[in-house]
């Protein structure tokens, strides 16, 4: 059986410091963002982060690391992608709404 995964939009920051783990309160990392930030321990249970690797957040609130190489395998820049929400409005790069309005004159054959 095959599976298709929902595309995740998430946070993303570079871990550009680690320090010791400090019990009882985890991993306090910093992010290229400025924000001193703890891992708890569970989030370490698995793997022990390392300068480069990502502190990801989802939209849903989710909080987790992601070895560089990981991350930037499976993630690129949301910079630059038009997307329709629900309610049919459009978000993206300045001129996105008037070229999808283009492209479905094409699609249709009446341009």
């Amino acid at each position: 059986m095959k599976y298709i995964a929902n595309p995740v939009r998430v946070d993303a920051f570079k871990i550009l410091k680690v320090d010791g783990f400090i019990v009882p309160d985890g991993l306090k990392l910093t992010l290229d963002n400025g924000d001193v930030v703890t891992a708890t321990e569970a989030m370490c249970s698995r793997y022990t982060p390392v300068e480069g690797d990502y502190w990801v957040i989802q939209a849903d609130g989710y909080i987790y690391l992601n070895p560089k190489e990981v991350f930037e395998r499976k993630y690129h820049s949301a910079d630059g992608v038009i997307e329709i929400d629900e309610n049919g409005q459009i978000t993206g790069p300045e001129g996105s709404a008037q070229f999808l309005g283009e492209l479905a004159k094409v699609g249709s054959g009446s341009v």
